[in-house]
């Protein structure tokens, strides 16, 4: 059986929720969590989601092409995704990785149309002003260098996170029968190998 998709009106409150937790992010990574390895807080991120999606973990049904690709994709939407974006904070102030994160919405299009192979211009539009807009941040930096390794990462994050969804909701819609409680586990396993191959290649 399909899970039915949350109504406008009760996944609002919860888009406000998330969003709200979200924006305190920003700044403990960077005030309270700056000392620590950004391969160690995105691989211990990643870990307790994983713990807290272990319990619904549904193997029965599923097939190892599948299970792989899940895995693929969590490591490419999340475990990329928070390694780059950990590792942008040690060269931008936080509310200029907030900033840039501003591209990711537009970049879902983009990906959704290449894998369709279409074009919304006004997408293609929006992406190009959005990073014509960073120059004057960068142009103000006292390091100008670090300041683009920064947007680097950032946008790299902001790729993985869009390029990782618009696979998974492709193949959600070629294996309807796919819950996401029961298959998020393996996405966040693939998630978390990532950030933990990281950290231990720079403490080896």
């Amino acid at each position: 059986m399909r899970e039915h998709p949350l109504t406008a009106g009760r996944a609002m409150p919860l888009l406000l929720l998330v969003s709200f937790i979200w924006a305190f992010s920003f700044g403990l990574i960077k005030g309270r969590l700056a000392g620590l390895d950004s391969a160690f807080i995105a691989a211990a991120r990643l870990g307790f989601a994983l713990l807290v999606f272990l319990p619904f973990l549904r193997l029965r049904g599923l097939t190892t092409r599948t299970a792989l690709a899940l895995n693929a994709i969590g490591a490419v939407q999340f475990g990329l995704m928070y390694l780059a974006y950990n590792e942008s904070f040690r060269h931008l102030r936080a509310h200029e990785v907030a900033l840039f994160t501003i591209t990711t919405p537009i970049l879902v299009t983009l990906f959704a149309d290449a894998l369709e192979r279409s074009l919304r211009p006004r997408a293609l539009l929006a992406a190009l002003l959005a990073v014509i807009a960073t120059v004057p941040v960068a142009l103000k930096s006292t390091d100008v260098r670090l300041t683009l390794a920064g947007i680097a990462l950032v946008q790299l994050s902001n790729a993985a996170f869009a390029t990782g969804q618009v696979l998974y909701k492709h193949l959600c819609a070629r294996q309807p029968g796919l819950r996401a409680r029961e298959v998020f586990g393996l996405l966040y396993g693939g998630a978390f190998v990532v950030p933990l191959a990281a950290f231990l290649s720079r403490a080896s």
